[in-house]
């Protein structure tokens, strides 16, 4: 009987600390260099990228508790405009988690024709393996964008805003999670307890 009550008991335990897997996560670029799922507003944020110029930035999540991110695509979502229509870009997206120092898990790099009329455009590249983020670590995302045109040409890169969504959508992230009924293993801990008491002992 004491044998059964304990393995209720380690059940239990196990029971209360749980994996929840995510849908697929969107972080948006916002101001202040901030990666965030919440959905921006407007006003929206335009960066001026001079002919044979070129723009980086990084941006960061809030601190995480760790996590699982698994296997699939990582599609970087961005908005551009140019002064001259057949503007040449180059613009390359870096995903990863920093802690304590810059771990890499996604990078591609892709050729584009912006023109004058805004536009969205999109940069997606396949990581086959999960991965491990350990706990109090911050997703982050670099990028870089390369102006290939020496003329007077002007290129435009946009973020935050209502319409203008420049975002990094990743796999499924499973984080570790106490459920609500952890809040009440306490009070079953202790009546179990007491059960234990008046079972008799096995000789």
């Amino acid at each position: 009987m004491r044998i059964k009550a304990i393995t209720i008991i380690l059940v239990i335990l196990v029971a209360t600390i749980k994996l929840v897997n995510a849908s697929p996560d969107t972080y948006y670029l916002e101001d202040n260099n901030t990666l965030t799922t919440t959905q921006p507003v407007d006003p929206y944020t335009t960066v001026t990228i001079s002919g044979n110029g070129s723009y980086t930035n990084t941006w960061y999540s809030t601190t995480m508790g760790g996590g699982t991110i698994s296997s699939g695509t990582y599609t970087f979502t961005f908005w551009m405009y140019a002064s001259n229509p057949q503007t040449d870009v180059t613009v390359t997206f870096t995903f990863g988690y920093y802690n304590g120092g810059y771990n890499q898990i996604a990078t591609a790099t892709g050729s584009f024709i912006v023109n004058t009329s805004y536009s969205e455009m999109t940069l997606s590249v396949n990581v086959g393996n999960p991965i491990n983020i350990p706990k109090d670590s911050q997703l982050y995302l670099t990028v870089n964008i390369q102006n290939n045109e020496k003329g007077q040409k002007t290129a435009y890169f946009i973020y935050s805003g209502t319409t203008y969504k420049t975002n990094i959508n990743t796999p499924p992230i499973s984080v570790p999670e106490f459920p609500m009924g952890v809040f009440l293993l306490p009070h079953i801990l202790l009546a179990l307890y007491l059960i234990l008491k008046r079972l008799p002992k096995l000789s």
